[in-house]
């Protein structure tokens, strides 16, 4: 039975053009990413990136139209919210920065949450984008 914190398909847009996508496999539990739909492999290897944890944290961006193109300023200092994702389900979590500019995660409590051994993947997602993250079931 699934539960309302259960994430087993992960979106994250970007972008208009930049959408990528995590699946869940039970068996290695771990997230296999896909780009434009397809397995996003190593290069090298050519083997799947697949990720333990996942970790999505929203920030504030500035966007600037340069004559060489768009940049994107993140704020990675002022901390925010986000979601820690890992073995099919997702948990809510604050983010911070501490005295010696480490990455803290918090859950709803303040309390530093115990991420999981293994590969973990971290997206800086702008916060206007939040409610279009999909964490569910699919």
């Amino acid at each position: 039975t699934l539960s309302s914190n259960d994430s087993l398909y992960v979106r994250i847009p970007f972008s208009s053009a930049h959408t990528t996508e995590f699946k869940y496999d039970s068996t290695s539990q771990t997230y296999t990413r896909y780009q434009l739909g397809s397995i996003h492999t190593d290069i090298e290897t050519g083997k799947a990136l697949s990720f333990t944890n996942l970790i999505i944290l929203f920030c504030d961006t500035v966007t600037y139209d340069k004559s060489s193109g768009t940049e994107i300023s993140i704020d990675v200092q002022s901390g925010g919210t986000g979601y820690y994702i890992s073995d099919g389900k997702y948990t809510d979590i604050i983010w911070h920065r501490d005295e010696n500019s480490n990455l803290k995660f918090c859950d709803k409590n303040g309390s530093i949450i115990q991420i999981n051994r293994g590969k973990t993947y971290i997206g800086l997602v702008k916060i206007s984008t939040k409610n279009s993250v999909v964490l569910n079931s699919k």
